[in-house]
């Protein structure tokens, strides 16, 4: 926000898709990596989420699946 002089006094963030995708998915993510129900639920979703959403938005929504694939193989191994 600025002045009437045109000085910024202000800046405020806003959270990204990314940031939306993480507070979504994270906390699932990591107390059912080792469950298999909550593991095919959000692939599924993930699945139907990059369906869903437009090409630049993908690449999030990829990471969100490579990281559950990483907690998947952590949580078995």
């Amino acid at each position: 926000m600025r002045d009437s002089h045109g000085t910024i006094r202000f800046v405020y963030h806003t959270p990204t898709w990314a940031d939306f995708l993480s507070r979504a998915f994270t906390g699932i993510r990591e107390v059912g990596a080792g469950t298999n129900q909550v593991v095919v639920a959000m692939r599924t979703q993930l699945d139907q989420l990059r369906e869903l959403v437009p090409a630049w938005r993908r690449a999030d929504v990829d990471a969100q699946s490579w990281l559950l694939e990483e907690a998947v193989a952590l949580a078995n191994a």
